[in-house]
């Protein structure tokens, strides 16, 4: 081979290297530069860097996904085609669940304020295996009004990609056997001592209420990549309360993934009149895990209270939303 050949080809493979480097800068220049600092979170297998756009996936993501149109009343779903009939409606009033294995989906039910209203989303004790998606629930800070809720032995359902807003008593009651992912709940009633007076723990719930964004009363409840935000008042309970008030020992509960915001205590795990020595009335809860959660630093007075031995429950992994330290686990004030 010629020295004119040698070069005729050395000059055609690197024009094709060339070529091809511009192919790769240009797919390079297409993807987006990653934000500084470390991922807090991940949805939807995308990273996500900061608390702000954490609550603006959750805003986004967990609501319908249609055009709704108002209807007033309250609703009673018996079968299927009742469930497909709330589809685009925004319920003024309550929806009541008296039938199993329901797929419910893209709908809104907004507090009417009639003060008999105990669930906004009730579920009688005869459903059970039921699908929830795609939901906004507003409780308009109702004292006495829960968000999702009824029956607690209604058992079996999956709720998921939904909004609970503005609940002035506890945002979800938890069922069992039961998994809540991918949910925003946000925005609560949060008593105002300078308006109101002197809040009094022990009053009537009309007059002042309690506020728990969840509370699992009995066993097997998931709750997992959701944003659960409370507030730091007087009333501000906890984001999760984990205490049996049925006669059913809780046995399994898993947190993992979300973010948790608030409350006297974050995170509360308790037996009913008892103490980490004596299990109360209906026993320890056991197998209570919470797994890879962040916290942010709006609590009123620690992250963690429980009345529970250590054994009851596994922490891992769970991190502070500004530093991603990881929390302390142990019981009390900070």
């Amino acid at each position: 081979m010629t020295i004119g050949n040698e070069l005729d080809l050395f000059i055609a493979n690197t024009a094709a290297k060339l070529d091809d480097l511009s192919a790769r800068l240009e797919q390079l220049e297409a993807v987006p530069e990653p934000l500084p600092g470390s991922a807090i979170m991940t949805r939807n297998g995308i990273s996500i860097y900061s608390v702000a756009d954490l609550r603006a996936w959750h805003s986004d993501n967990c609501k319908p996904n249609i055009p709704l149109t108002q209807y007033v009343g309250n609703v009673v779903l018996t079968s299927q085609a009742s469930a497909d009939a709330i589809r685009g409606k925004a319920v003024l009033g309550s929806v009541t669940v008296r039938a199993s294995n329901l797929v419910i989906e893209d709908f809104a039910i907004e507090w009417d304020g009639n003060d008999n209203t105990r669930s906004l989303l009730d579920f009688d004790g005869s459903a059970s295996g039921c699908t929830v998606r795609r939901f906004d629930i507003n409780g308009k800070k109702a004292k006495t009004v829960i968000g999702i809720g009824g029956a607690s032995y209604s058992a079996g359902h999956l709720f998921e990609f939904g909004t609970i807003r503005n609940y002035g008593f506890d945002a979800i009651r938890l069922f069992k056997n039961s998994i809540y992912r991918r949910l925003f709940v946000h925005s609560p009633f949060e008593w105002d001592s300078a308006s109101m007076g002197p809040y009094n723990g022990g009053g009537s719930q009309l007059i002042y209420p309690h506020t728990d964004v969840a509370q699992a009363i009995r066993s097997g409840a998931v709750m997992q990549e959701c944003w659960l935000e409370n507030g730091s008042a007087a009333n501000s309970t906890s984001c999760i309360m984990c205490k049996s008030d049925t006669n059913e020992q809780i046995d399994g509960f898993e947190l993992s993934d979300s973010y948790l915001d608030g409350g006297h205590y974050t995170v509360s795990v308790h037996n009913k009149n008892g103490s980490k020595t004596n299990p109360g009335e209906y026993g320890h809860p056991i197998n209570v895990r919470i797994l890879r959660n962040i916290f942010g630093r709006g609590y009123r007075v620690g992250i963690f209270s429980y009345s529970v031995p250590d054994s009851s429950i596994a922490f891992s992994g769970n991190r502070w939303a500004d530093t991603l330290e990881l929390v302390p686990t142990s019981d009390g004030p900070l």
